[in-house]
């Protein structure tokens, strides 16, 4: 398990890139590392500043709101600790990735049809970053190479069940792999999942790093007005079930807590990993930086069944993520 507390978070500082001159640095975030802690009832927010400044004593922290952690401030002691699961461990231990694993590529979607319609799809080199055990493979057999990269050995070798003559499989991390060259697309689909902002920008700069000049890179990244949204469509379905309002309040409050509901987005999953959830107006904010043609941010709604698995709130409207596809 990873503790945000109990240890400094390691540094992680973007490798520079150049800026929009007319646009300055506009997706810099203003602080370092997000972290997320329990006290009492409430959820408490830290945001922690990494760098060359020092931190007082006792907590990592800059910016504190929550009373208890005020008070463990005052008193030089230290926070509640949160735990939360290793990515790297995780993916290394998983057995059963589709018990486990809801994949976007269940189903026909504004993502295969864009893999679909592609084009100049017989000259161009494809990275799949996070390719996980190769269910994007039967999409991309008509482009010229696949370079799938995964961080999992594990990954890796189940995605050798799935392997097209066109897929070259390379173990590796996505902020810091370096192709062989430089892809016309560029996929990372539920695999960009940073510890932090600063973590984010230096995927991102490797992610570009390795698309061509006038290439495309495809993102798919959880909503946060989805997550939001899916608390009260919970309460919702507990109203409908006739239960208490006591019972409603204690249920979502424990949920609260379980999943480290927070506004920076920086959430726990049902597997216990650390998740960025993002807003749609934030991916454009700190994606202005890198200069990108366009931005385009789409709806990408879940199907209940086959990729949430959830068929007794289906009813309720679904929940979403976003599909971004930016172009050098």
């Amino acid at each position: 398990m990873r503790r945000l507390w109990g240890r400094r978070p390691r540094t992680l500082r973007p490798r520079s890139l150049p800026l929009c001159p007319a646009q300055g640095n506009p997706g810099s975030p203003p602080w370092g590392n997000s972290v997320v802690c329990k006290a009492g009832p409430i959820l408490v927010m830290l945001v922690v500043g990494l760098g060359e400044v020092e931190a007082p004593t006792g907590v990592v922290g800059l910016v504190l709101v929550g009373e208890a952690v005020l008070e463990a401030v005052v008193a030089e002691t230290d926070p509640p600790i949160v735990e939360y699961e290793d990515a790297e461990f995780f993916w290394a231990s998983l057995t059963d990735y589709d018990a486990q694993i809801r994949s976007i590529f269940a189903t026909e979607n504004i993502i295969t049809e864009a893999l679909r319609v592609f084009p100049a799809q017989h000259g161009t080199a494809v990275a799949d970053l996070g390719c996980g055990v190769g269910r994007s493979f039967r999409h991309l057999r008509s482009f010229r190479v696949v370079y799938a990269v995964d961080n999992s050995k594990n990954m890796i070798n189940k995605a050798m069940e799935q392997q097209e003559a066109n897929v070259v499989l390379m173990e590796g991390r996505i902020e810091d792999v370096a192709l062989p060259e430089r892809c016309g697309l560029v996929l990372a689909l539920g695999s960009v999942m940073p510890e932090n902002n600063d973590h984010f920008h230096v995927m991102m700069e490797n992610i570009v790093r390795n698309t061509a000049d006038d290439g495309v890179i495809m993102l798919y990244v959880p909503s946060m007005e989805s997550r939001t949204f899916a608390f009260q469509k919970h309460v919702d379905m507990m109203i409908d079930e006739g239960r208490t309002q006591e019972e409603i309040v204690d249920t979502t409050r424990a949920n609260i807590l379980r999943y480290q509901f927070n506004p920076l987005g920086y959430m726990l999953t049902d597997s216990s990993l650390l998740q960025k959830q993002w807003l749609k107006e934030e991916i454009e904010y700190r994606l202005a930086r890198y200069c990108f043609q366009s931005i385009c941010v789409e709806k990408f709604e879940l199907d209940w069944d086959k990729q949430v698995n959830l068929p007794q709130y289906g009813h309720y409207p679904p929940h979403w993520n976003w599909f971004v596809t930016l172009r050098r």
